[in-house]
């Protein structure tokens, strides 16, 4: 069923790609500011400590807001996220008067940051249709090509400082506090009457309203029966973040009186109906069960009049279920992050291998993909090629992350198979330099934006086939988006660790 595409939709897909671009955007500077920001302090051997410091503590980041402010409300962690991009870049553009070790502090919060905000974001989008995930990955990778191209263009063009270059982005935290705040249209609306939690939100790509009663059915003595015990647990169990206190009290307070000696017949005509029916419809159920006690004649006399006009209702069998259902031992967190873990661990590794193969062949294997002296080259292109890759290799990716609308790609591990592929390729063409020269390099430049295409396909895929998918509960998709993210981090750490290694081994000398 497709998405009505309305005025609505696109204002809240607008303000995701807003929200995208502002988020990764210091973070994009700062890896384009790498080497200046070196020099400035002296330090050009100590590139690498800069480019780690803006991806290493950004796992911990996720790390703690999957499982320790899930239940902080997204506007305290938007708004904190805002102050800790403004900290971080604020930090590096006083750093130049305090010191090369300072700069480092404020480009760790400054990567914070950014993981930060992807994690609470792309949980945030769980309220939205699933393609709006779209909205968000075009403007993630509209900020790689913004980014690298605003550095080039405040340094290279107008000739302005770092210093100065990071206070004009200042303002880019006001701007992403307004837009959450303003622009997005809030997903979901509570209303809370005699029990009922009314919804609105995104359900298979659809905007649908959901109302239902959730009322817990207290422990029972009665062997009563539900003829349609086939009907899984997620149907019973309203998809709700928090049980309604006020509805459970309405639920026992509605079958006080038939806690009474003499309780009549009309009120279990009216519960058979109501079980009776579950079994004809797939639909969330308002379970009305008397509770007896086995030590009441009148009850146990009532029980067998109910039996009598209803065999169609078996009840010996449906306590057990009512009972393990309703009375289950309460999931502990642990065995909570390990079934949604089970629920998203292909998508989410594969999603860190592609991380993994593009981060190797963009860093690694380009840095190393011209023959000695290509630096002072009399061709612009050649001369210039690494920064021409790295340009290449955003480019793919904000074509990639902006074209779910146009097609989605569900064998992600078709992706990661190719994009292993890429990564052998540039590895050798750094060992072995066998594409090269002026007409060679455009060869490279080519490669590359297909490099940034596979890695950027695999990024929008991943998190719409999560925040689609209908098997998974509503209240679990922000922990399954959250550990998606994390996987990130573990790929591009693990890329990281590979590529010293590399350039330090087998690729010393080359």
């Amino acid at each position: 069923m497709g998405i009505a595409k309305d005025g609505f939709y696109w204002r809240n897909w607008i303000a995701f790609w807003i929200l995208g671009t502002i988020n990764n955007f210091s973070y994009v500077v700062v890896n384009s500011a790498a080497q200046s920001l070196a020099q400035s302090f002296d330090a050009s051997d100590l590139l690498g400590l800069i480019l780690w410091a803006n991806i290493a503590f950004g796992f911990f980041a996720r790390i703690i807001n999957a499982f320790f402010l899930e239940r902080i409300p997204y506007t305290y962690r938007v708004l904190a996220n805002a102050v800790l991009m403004g900290l971080g870049m604020a930090g590096v553009a006083i750093s130049i008067n305090i010191g090369f070790w300072f700069c480092l502090l404020s480009i760790v919060i400054t990567g914070i940051a950014s993981s930060f905000g992807e994690s609470v974001l792309l949980g945030y989008m769980k309220g939205y249709p699933s393609e709006i995930v779209n909205g968000w990955s075009s403007g993630t990778g509209m900020a790689g090509v913004a980014g690298s191209m605003s550095y080039i263009l405040l340094s290279g063009v107008l000739q302005l400082s770092n210093r100065e270059i990071f206070i004009i982005l200042l303002p880019l935290c006001a701007v992403y506090c307004v837009v959450f705040l303003w622009m997005l249209v809030k997903p979901t609306s509570r209303d809370t009457d005699n029990g009922r939690s009314r919804i609105l939100f995104g359900s298979g790509g659809d905007w649908t309203d959901q109302s239902f009663v959730f009322k817990k059915i207290p422990k029972i003595d009665l062997d009563m029966e539900m003829s349609a015990s086939s009907v899984p647990y997620s149907r019973v169990h309203p998809l709700v973040e928090d049980e309604d206190e006020d509805a459970v009290n309405i639920h026992e307070e509605s079958f006080s009186p038939m806690m009474e000696a003499g309780s009549t017949l009309p009120s279990l005509d009216h519960t058979a109906n109501q079980v009776a029916d579950v079994s004809e419809r797939s639909s969330l159920v308002e379970s009305q069960v008397p509770i007896f006690s086995e030590s009441s004649e009148a009850d146990k006399q009532a029980t067998q009049q109910f039996q009598d006009k209803h065999p169609e209702v078996n009840i010996h069998h449906s306590a057990s279920v009512l009972t393990s259902t309703w009375q289950e031992e309460p999931e502990t967190k642990g065995r909570r992050y390990v079934r949604t873990l089970r629920l998203v661990w292909w998508v989410s590794l594969n999603l860190a291998l592609v991380y993994f193969f593009e981060y190797v062949a963009s860093v690694g294997g380009s840095d190393k993909a011209q023959p000695p002296g290509s630096e002072t080259s009399p061709n612009w292109w050649v001369r210039n090629a690494y920064k021409v890759l790295a340009f290449c290799y955003q480019l793919g990716v904000l074509i990639s992350r902006s074209s779910l609308g146009l097609f989605k790609i569900r064998r992600v591990e078709v992706i990661t198979a190719l994009q292993g592929v890429n990564m052998v390729f540039w590895l050798l063409q750094a060992k072995f330099k066998w594409i090269s020269g002026p007409t060679g390099v455009w060869i490279l430049f080519a490669i590359m934006v297909y490099v940034g295409l596979l890695g950027g396909a695999s990024y929008v895929n991943v998190f719409y086939l999560i925040l689609h998918d209908k098997t998974t509960p509503d209240k679990d998709r922000e922990l399954c988006v959250n550990w998606a993210a994390i996987f990130i981090n573990l790929g591009i750490t693990a890329a990281s660790v590979f590529i010293l290694i590399m350039s330090n081994s087998f690729l010393k000398n080359d």
